[in-house]
């Protein structure tokens, strides 16, 4: 996996830089921090297919952007490129998609190939993945106060509704700084090509914004999807 580095330009967006890391709870990270996590495999792609192949991310003329070559059975983000106030960060690198703001706020999507057993449910694999990402965060910032709850706001590219389990955390960062991170994680552990899948939005406390989170959100789709609910 490609180095990444925690070297930002405003401390604001280095916080949240390292806070971003804890949103793929599944990889194996080479940067700021680690989360330790069941089996998975990180993929330097968005649409997974094998550790090994890659395909690149095109921007489609609605402003969004996902894997041109994706698998047919490869559950893929569609992610929004061309947001007012809004700065590409990257795209399509290691499986992530990052959107940055002047005011430190970052929005991201995240995807994982995923090895487990087949006899666990998606519940199970993905709760664990909520309590590493709450405890990784308390770990490794000053404070941290997280809360996760069951959420179907995140939506498939048809608009049905997908079974996530939403993430609240609360921090204090290294700098001093109070942060705000919200993200939807579910495992897809039983898709006919198994994913671990995160999106998130994280800002200082001061410029978090609801309504800013949900717009963006709503140009965040699932594609793919065979089995929208968790059991």
């Amino acid at each position: 996996m490609e180095e990444l580095s925690c070297q930002y330009h405003r401390k604001t967006l280095s916080i949240l830089a390292a806070a971003a890391l804890l949103i793929a709870g599944a990889t194996q990270l080479s940067g700021c921090i680690s989360v330790p996590s069941r089996e998975s495999t990180t993929v330097d792609q968005t649409s997974p297919t094998s550790s090994t192949s890659s395909t690149s991310a095109s921007a489609s003329a609605s402003g969004t952007s996902s894997a041109a070559n994706a698998p047919l059975d490869a559950v893929t983000w569609s992610f929004p490129t061309n947001e007012s106030g809004w700065q590409i960060d990257f795209i399509d690198q290691e499986g992530r998609n990052q959107l940055v703001k002047p005011n430190g706020c970052m929005y991201s999507t995240m995807q994982n190939l995923f090895s487990g057993q087949e006899d666990i449910s998606d519940k199970t694999e993905t709760d664990y993945q909520v309590e590493q990402r709450i405890n990784g965060f308390k770990r490794q910032m000053r404070t941290a106060e997280g809360k996760a709850t069951p959420s179907t706001d995140v939506k498939t590219y048809e608009g049905k509704p997908v079974d996530m389990m939403r993430v609240d955390i609360d921090y204090t960062g290294q700098d001093g700084g109070t942060y705000r991170s919200t993200a939807w994680l579910r495992v897809f552990a039983h898709e006919p090509t198994p994913v671990f899948t995160v999106v998130n939005y994280a800002c200082p406390a001061s410029a978090y914004s609801e309504a800013e989170m949900r717009d963006l959100l709503s140009q965040t789709t699932l594609a793919n999807v065979t089995q929208p609910t968790m059991k």
